[in-house]
């Protein structure tokens, strides 16, 4: 399976994907951004990638306007 946020190929974990994500400890912002996102299972390294980066911005990805969004 091809990874849907970097695209490599990565073996997903055997459990179904709620369990797994409740697995690698994320919060339930991290968890609700990878099932709006992407919808299935991430590699490793994306996972700690999110992990380490997700509170890093001054805005949570949850609140960004999509480009060309209204701003009022």
């Amino acid at each position: 399976m091809k990874c849907p946020r970097c695209k490599e190929e990565f073996t997903p974990a055997k459990r179904d994907l709620f369990n797994w994500l409740l697995a690698q400890q994320l919060d339930a912002s991290q968890i609700s951004f990878i099932l709006l996102n992407y919808g299935t299972h991430l590699c490793t390294r994306c996972v700690a990638d999110l992990k380490e980066s997700f509170y890093s911005t001054g805005i949570n990805p949850r609140y960004e306007l999509k480009a060309g969004g209204n701003h009022d």
